[in-house]
Formats: C-alpha cells, sequence, structure tokens
C-alpha cells in the first residue's frame, strides 16, 4: 500500500493570449513537471483558467492519486490529448466538458517527454495499477 503524505495544494494561473493556440502558465508553488507519482499521492491540485482580461472564469480542484485508474466498464472515454505531467492532465481535464477525471502516465510503447492524458466522465470505481500512474479525480 502506497503511504499518504500530507496533503498539498497546488495553484497554477492560465493566462490566454490574443492568439488562442497559446497561453502561459505561472506555478505559485512547485513546479506542474516536477510533481510526479508516487510522491503527489493524496495531494490536490486546483488549475485556475483565466480569460483573456485575468478575470477567473471557472475553479475546479483535483484530488491526484497513484497507482489507480479508471478504464472500460469504470468510466466513459471522452478524449485524450498529450501532455508532460498529470497536473497538466489535470488541467485539460478542466477545459474539457464534463470531465469528471483524468489518467496519465507512461504506457508500454510511449516515447519523447510526453504521454497520452486519458479524460474520462461517468467514474464508477476503480482498479489497480502500477505506483506510477496517476489519476486526477475532480472534487465535487
Amino acid at each position: 500500500m502506497i503511504p499518504s503524505p500530507t496533503p498539498t495544494t497546488v495553484y497554477v494561473t492560465r493566462t490566454k493570449t490574443k492568439n488562442p493556440k497559446s497561453s502561459t502558465s505561472t506555478p505559485t508553488s512547485t513546479a506542474a513537471s516536477d510533481i510526479q507519482c508516487p510522491g503527489i499521492n493524496g495531494t490536490t491540485f486546483t488549475p485556475s483558467i483565466t480569460s483573456n482580461s485575468t478575470e477567473t472564469v471557472e475553479t475546479k480542484s483535483f484530488l491526484l492519486l497513484c497507482g489507480l485508474d479508471y478504464g472500460k466498464g469504470e468510466a466513459t472515454d471522452i478524449g485524450n490529448v498529450k501532455v508532460m505531467s498529470l497536473n497538466e492532465c489535470a488541467e485539460a481535464c478542466a477545459k474539457k466538458k464534463k470531465c469528471t477525471g483524468a489518467g496519465w502516465g507512461v504506457l508500454a510503447g510511449d516515447k519523447g517527454p510526453e504521454h497520452k492524458c486519458w479524460m474520462k466522465t461517468d467514474l464508477t470505481r476503480s482498479h489497480n495499477a502500477t505506483g506510477e500512474w496517476g489519476f486526477a479525480k475532480l472534487i465535487e
């Protein structure tokens, strides 16, 4: 069993530019790319999505869990994107309509620094995964 660390909250502020294909993130705590499983197990991540006026449009918090996933029959896949970390995966989920959780980690055959973030909805039950696999579950 993976021990639960002391909960930590990480806030990221995202500001959109006039070019809709680019944006910037400014971490206010530990950098997103530095946080990986199993060290983040049990922590909370709150990406702050902002409009071009820097006014927050929505705030969603995610419980970051290591060593578990929601697969076929346990949730509904609603899309995937390649990202660098579980925090970036949670950010993608926060922007995706109806996303209530997302799994991220290295799968057999993965190459490069980016890995698929599997966004999901209708979470029912989870199953054990490798200790390096992470799942960001929306806190409702």
